[in-house]
Order: structure tokens, then C-alpha cells, then sequence
């Protein structure tokens, strides 16, 4: 039996292979029937928002290769967005990862021990550890902000907009300093009032 870290590994890696190696437009023309027009040199493509609560009559639905290579859909009706995979389980309602992953090997004919250059991989897993110590650092500073509030509404509500105004452009930015300093400056306005 596969131990929970190589599962991990094979469903990261594979989630890599299939945002790059997996043309979108093309798949979402497999499996939802949608008919699609081709934009700028088979390197973006629109269409009527496939995903069954948007009744789309209007070509919301647009999907991009990126300058890594990587295929993202964005539908500006529903707000729905992400990768193949994020699309994938969207359309299905598949809640599991690695089934849809799974799901969409089967679909595309894809063997499951594919390889990913290891400079990829690397570069993926900091970028998800960061973006995770970001959203970790967003929640304590935000409980913080929330608490100042309720200390004294009347003498912190305005910075508080700006504390949050200045943590959302820190948080868009990866800035994981300008978030860890928010949240300083937060806690001693909280530990003026104690």
C-alpha cells in the first residue's frame, strides 16, 4: 500500500502534468459538449459557461494558456475559475482530488506515472507551502483586526480599513513580511487597551 506522502507526490505531480499537458478548451469540449471558438493562435479560447447553475448566453467562459504553459479557465458570469483539475470538479461535483485526477487520466488516456521535471516540482510545493503560511498568517491578523474592533469600534474602525485594505494588496503581493507586520502593528494597538 502506497504510503500517504508518495500518494501525495503521484497526485501533485499528475496535477502538474495535466494543467500544462492537458490543452483545456480541448477537454472541456470532450466532456461537456460545449462548442467553443478558438482565439490568438490556439492559445485562448471562449465559450458558453458549461458549469450546469450558469445559464450562459453571453461566452463568459474563457480559457488561457499562461506564459509557464499552464491552462486556466475564468467564467466572468459565475466567478467560476482554476485549472483543469478545479474544473474538472466543478463540472462533475467531484469533492475529491484525487478522484477527479484520477477521473481525468481515464478520460484523456493519460498514464498515471507520468514525470515532472524535479525543478517543477520544487517550485510547486514552495509556492503552495507559502501561499499556505500566507492564508495561516491572513486569518490571525484578520481574528486580531476583528478584535480591536470590538475593544473600541469608535477609535480603531478606520485603521482597521486600512489595516485590511493594506493585508489584501500584502496578501495578492505574497508579501508574507508586509502580512507578518500588519499583524504586529495589530497586536500592539490590542495590547495598548489591555
Amino acid at each position: 500500500m502506497e504510503t500517504q506522502e508518495k500518494q501525495l507526490n503521484k497526485y501533485t505531480k499528475l496535477s502538474m502534468y495535466l494543467r500544462k499537458n492537458v490543452i483545456l478548451p480541448s477537454f472541456v469540449e470532450l466532456i461537456t459538449k460545449t462548442n467553443l471558438k478558438w482565439l490568438k493562435d490556439d492559445e485562448s479560447a471562449v465559450c458558453n459557461c458549461p458549469m450546469s447553475w450558469h445559464k450562459d448566453r453571453n461566452a463568459s467562459c474563457h480559457m488561457n494558456k499562461m506564459e509557464d504553459g499552464t491552462w486556466l479557465y475564468n467564467c466572468f458570469g459565475c466567478g467560476s475559475h482554476g485549472n483543469i483539475v478545479n474544473f474538472y470538479m466543478e463540472y462533475s461535483g467531484e469533492e475529491d482530488y484525487r478522484i477527479a485526477i484520477n477521473n481525468i487520466c481515464e478520460k484523456m488516456n493519460i498514464n498515471e506515472s507520468v514525470e515532472v521535471p524535479i525543478e517543477e516540482y520544487q517550485y510547486s510545493v514552495s509556492r503552495v507551502d507559502k501561499k499556505r503560511k500566507l492564508e495561516t498568517e491572513n486569518i490571525i491578523v484578520s481574528n486580531q483586526c476583528r478584535l480591536l474592533l470590538r475593544k473600541n469600534y469608535n477609535k480603531y474602525n478606520i485603521w482597521v480599513d486600512e489595516a485590511y485594505k493594506r493585508l489584501n494588496n500584502a496578501i495578492d503581493e505574497y508579501n508574507y513580511d508586509e502580512v507578518e507586520k500588519i499583524g504586529h502593528e495589530v497586536f500592539n494597538k490590542i495590547s495598548e487597551n489591555l
